[in-house]
């Protein structure tokens, strides 16, 4: 990272380190990616019902973007 972002975050929270940008490919993403398709599975599994909602749409530069939201009934009982 550049020399100003690390002198802010250091002035924010001392305590922050930078990772490398190898470190969040080979490994920090790659967990983060199972750990969100194991609670995906989860939550696909314990549902009833499951209602899906897509958005796309595209900026003024074309750049795409979409978002998928999913809902589920939490609990039988909740209502």
């Amino acid at each position: 990272e550049r020399s100003g972002f690390i002198t802010f975050m250091s002035n924010v929270d001392p305590k922050f380190s930078t990772i490398s940008r190898r470190t969040l490919t080979r490994t920090i993403l790659p967990d983060l990616y199972t750990k969100m398709l194991h609670g995906f599975k989860s939550f696909c599994s314990m549902a009833t019902f499951i209602s899906l909602t897509l958005d796309l749409w595209t900026d003024r530069r074309q750049r795409v973007f979409f978002a998928l939201t999913g809902m589920n009934n939490i609990n039988e009982g909740y209502y």
